[in-house]
């Protein structure tokens, strides 16, 4: 299809004529209702216009002035006045004659110290002659002795021992040795019990000799 047959057909042309046709319809219909008056009179009527002010902030208050306080006003001492003097009429001392008295010290004697007499020392205590009477717990140590287990176990059902010991003039058990024994199992445990010894010291040095005997049965 060309050019030409385009522009002649006809539905393109009916479009345009109806749109016309519509716009002359509402223009007719504007004049009829007096819309067209309404608008001229708005139009007519007069503007106002208004100028604003602008809103400013009140101003600040002024600063408060702080005043000092009032001096305080203190009373003054009431002024010195000196009590009126009052003379006192002495009378005049009577006619005295001062003696004086010559006194002689009297020197007495010193006193000696008296001494009591001195303790006459007693003669020394004898030494003890048994280690019973040196050693408080010698009975009760002699019988808690117990047989040596050695001994038990090999069989041995008797033996004797002598132990020789010192107790020194403070009480100190000292130099345990045995001098005689039946079996080491016998010296051995009299030394032990021996050892055990609580003495008295005689202020001298005290040799003793105890003799041990073990019974089995």
């Amino acid at each position: 299809m060309d050019y030409a047959q385009e522009q002649r057909n006809p539905t393109k042309h009916l479009v345009g004529i109806a749109v016309v046709v519509l716009l002359h319809v509402a223009l007719v219909y504007a004049l009829l209702n007096g819309l067209a008056t309404k608008v001229i009179e708005v139009i007519k009527k007069p503007l106002e216009t208004q100028i604003i002010e602008e809103v400013k902030p009140p101003p600040p208050p002024p600063p408060q002035v702080q005043l000092p306080p009032p001096p305080k006003f203190v009373t003054p001492p009431p002024p010195y006045i000196p009590p009126p003097e009052v003379q006192v009429n002495v009378p005049p001392p009577p006619n005295t004659i001062a003696t004086t008295t010559n006194v002689v010290p009297v020197e007495t004697p010193p006193i000696a110290a008296v001494r009591p007499p001195e303790p006459i020392p007693g003669p020394p205590a004898p030494p003890a002659k048994s280690a019973r009477t040196a050693c408080p717990n010698y009975a009760k140590v002699m019988g808690d002795q117990a047989y040596p287990k050695e001994a038990i176990r090999e069989g041995i059902s008797h033996g004797e021992a002598t132990i020789r010991f010192v107790v020194s003039g403070s009480g100190e058990v000292k130099d345990v040795s045995a001098v005689a024994s039946s079996n080491r199992y016998f010296a051995r445990a009299a030394i032990a019990t021996v050892k055990t010894y609580q003495c008295i010291g005689q202020g001298q040095e005290i040799v003793f000799e105890i003799p041990f005997t073990y019974n089995l049965n």
